[in-house]
């Protein structure tokens, strides 16, 4: 065997391994792309009745929230009409209620004062005197 033999051997049985080597490799990637095309077709089963219900979710919180918007109008338009109310009320009692204490007041004070002063004289006859 010359050499250019054996150099012709060596580099056939590393070709042969280095292609042995390469479809190792190709049938694990075969395998592996098989494995994810099962767990990404897995995850779509599991997912999609989950991202329904979410869906769901969402558009049954969009109606709520539409509700509450309108409940939050309402509220609002409630409490204006019970500030107005209150105005109202005040104006039309306080202020009266306000004058009358005062003339109360007053009167109570103008008889203490009126009585203080009878106190002070001697009691008149029936008759005049």
């Amino acid at each position: 065997m010359s050499a250019g033999d054996l150099a012709a051997v060596v580099v056939t049985i590393a070709s042969v391994a280095a292609v042995t080597a390469f479809v190792l490799m190709a049938v694990r990637a075969a395998r592996a792309v098989d494995d994810l095309t099962e767990a990404a077709r897995l995850f779509v089963e599991e997912a999609t009745p989950t991202v329904r219900a979410l869906r769901e979710t969402l558009e049954r919180a969009d109606v709520d929230l539409d509700r509450l918007d309108g409940l939050l109008d309402t509220a609002e338009t409630v409490s204006g009409t019970v500030e107005s109310a209150s105005r109202v009320t005040q104006a039309a009692v306080a202020d009266p209620a306000i004058r009358t204490v005062a003339f109360l007041s007053g009167t109570r004070h103008g008889l203490r004062r009126l009585l203080r002063r009878n106190r002070g004289r001697p009691e008149q006859a029936p008759g005049g005197g």
